[in-house]
Formats: structure tokens, sequence, C-alpha cells
């Protein structure tokens, strides 16, 4: 028996390209990667994982033991009440939704497979460190990591950002650690 996530991002290249590369390290766990187009705002992914969660409860009913769902964000600078719809629905289902939020942004994720990611506070900072390593770096980026340079990762992440809340009070951080962690726990 295999554990389903459904994951509903904002980000509609360098997320989705990473999630299929975690998808080969994690095979016991099946990706169902649903993109929101142009529609970003934390009230439309909210809006989304609402409809698809319904649409596959009908088709296959979701296993409460081992489906999970989750909405990964960047910060970009928002507001806290634009999070209170996302903070609304994972609060309704603690054990099964997750919010995965990055700060600044998603790259600072990609960033903590190189190093510790100290002393960044914007996305224009985070980007230009990211780019000593992948100087060519773009929105569409496709690189493959290893499962080591995964948990590294991780393992630098959660020292900045223990668990899932942690993102939205520490800035430079990102829940990504936290999401990979319980990944491996579901690949069991």
């Amino acid at each position: 028996m295999y554990s389903r996530i459904f994951v509903v991002m904002e980000g509609s290249k360098t997320e989705p390209n990473y999630l299929r590369n975690l998808q080969t390290l994690f095979p016991r766990i099946k990706f169902e990667i649903v993109r929101t187009g142009s529609h970003s705002a934390p009230d439309n992914i909210v809006k989304k994982i609402r409809e698809t969660i319904k649409s596959d409860l009908q088709d296959k009913g979701r296993n409460a033991k081992r489906d999970k769902a989750f909405l990964i964000f960047d910060d970009d600078g928002r507001m806290p009440k634009e999070f209170e719809k996302a903070v609304s629905w994972r609060d309704s289902d603690p054990e099964n939704n997750y919010i995965v939020l990055s700060r600044p942004c998603f790259e600072i994720w990609l960033l903590y497979h190189f190093e510790d990611c100290v002393g960044i506070q914007t996305k224009k900072e985070c980007v230009e460190r990211l780019k000593n390593y992948v100087p060519n770096y773009e929105k569409d980026y496709r690189r493959t990591f290893t499962e080591e340079e995964v948990s590294k990762a991780m393992a630098r992440a959660l020292s900045r950002c223990s668990d899932f809340d942690a993102a939205f009070n520490n800035q430079a951080c990102s829940a990504m650690g936290a999401f990979i962690k319980l990944l491996y726990q579901l690949n069991k």
C-alpha cells in the first residue's frame, strides 16, 4: 500500500520540476501534482486543493491515515492575512493538511542543497547566492538531486525551520525540510 500526496503550489515551473525529482526518491508515494495556472494567490490555491480532494473522494476515496494534502507557497512579502484561508484549511484537518511555506521564496530550498543560507533576507539575495552554485539558474530549473543532496538540504532546512509552522515565524527558511522528513516517514 502506498501513500498519495496531493500537492497544489503557486509555482508553475521550478516547484513541479523539483517534485518530479522527488517522485523517483520516494517510490512508495504517489504524487498528485495539481497546477493552478496563473492563479497563484493563496486563496486560489486553497480553492484548488478543496476541489481536488472533493473530486478524488468521489472517485477513489481518500485514505485518511496515508493520504496527505500540501499547499506549497512562497512568502513573497505577503501579509499574514493573505494566508488566513490556507491556515483555516490546514486547521480543519491538521493530521492530513499541511502548508509548506518558503521565505522569502522557493529558491531558498534549492539553495539549502548547497549551503546553510545564513544572512539571506530577500528573494534577490537568495537567487544571487543560488547563482553562485547554478550560474545559469532560471525559473524552469530541472536539475536532478540525489537522495544524499536532498537529505542534506532537509537537515539544513530543519535546523532553521524545525516544523511546518516555523516558516511563518522565521526569515530565510523553508518548511520543505519538514515536508521531506514527512515523505521519508510515509515512504516506509
